[in-house]
């Protein structure tokens, strides 16, 4: 039985995100034993190629996709549905990104977390990016020098666990299997656009569809820390606002401007911000 299974939309378009994707995998398997990862193949490799550089490292690779970028809802929703039928018995699904770098034992807390707390159903670590925030909780405040060796990094990382619970939602996310399950996941016909507001899409789903209390809030547990570099790949796109509009369109023929009303309390924000994801 796999007790976590990570799930990845695999964007490798050049030699600088190869390099990356390479760092990112090389992080997961020193930080865990046979890491089981679940790769959506969206970019140029072939599949049997990025096989053989997942297989490289000591991790219980799988990719599907075809190399076609199909979007991040897209790819993410057919890792899930492909843990939930070739790894039924999996209790925790994460969605991690080729821009990170994970210490050893990360994954430790956040299971923790979700054994400790039945109702939540899903809880982040805390991450530091490539400007030196720590967030949720230090949005918007530089208050890391970031090391430019990876063994350095990985020691800050360690060294700045807090055995502290911060309101926020970050990536990489643990997901209790069984909630991201009942609420189906991402729902296609409702996001058609390659990305924007998947994340606040989730949220909500899970909010209504499981009924948690009024004036929950995703959870990140600081006694995990991740490093993520954040929107490396993804933000050199033309079109994103208006893939992005596509999406709120779909969230909000499903949850109605009710739904905006409970992001803005979710994420704790005077107003919701129309220009993506927060």
């Amino acid at each position: 039985m796999s007790t976590v299974v990570h799930t990845m939309p695999a964007l490798i378009r050049h030699e600088t995100d190869m390099q990356m994707f390479r760092q990112c995998l090389s992080s997961l398997e020193r930080a865990e034993r046979r890491a089981v990862l679940v790769l959506h193949n969206q970019g140029m490799l072939t599949n049997d190629r990025l096989l053989e550089t997942a297989s490289s490292f000591e991790l219980d690779a799988h990719v599907i996709g075809s190399g076609e970028n199909v979007g991040i809802p897209a790819a993410r929703q057919a890792c899930f549905e492909y843990v939930w039928q070739h790894i039924p018995d999996c209790a925790y699904i994460t969605e991690i990104h080729p821009d990170m770098l994970f210490p050893a034992g990360w994954t430790a807390p956040l299971q923790a977390f979700l054994q400790e707390r039945p109702q939540e159903p899903c809880v982040c670590p805390g991450i530091l990016t490539a400007v030196g925030e720590w967030h949720p909780e230090g949005k918007g405040v530089r208050s890391a020098a970031v090391p430019s060796s990876i063994p350095e990094l990985l020691a800050l990382l360690n060294e700045s666990r807090r055995d502290e619970v911060a309101e926020g939602f970050v990536h990489p996310v643990m997901h209790r299997s069984e909630a991201l399950r009942t609420i189906g996941g991402y729902r296609l016909e409702d996001l058609p656009g390659k990305q924007g507001y998947e994340d606040d899409y989730l949220l909500l789903a899970y909010y209504h569809e499981l009924r948690l209390p009024k004036g929950w809030r995703p959870k990140a547990d600081l006694r995990s820390r991740v490093f993520h570099y954040t929107m490396a790949q993804r933000m050199d796109y033309s079109d994103l606002n208006e893939q992005a509009g596509l999406n709120l369109q779909g969230l909000l023929r499903r949850f109605g401007t009710q739904g905006l009303h409970d992001l803005k309390n979710i994420h704790a924000l005077p107003s919701f911000p129309m220009g993506g994801s927060v």
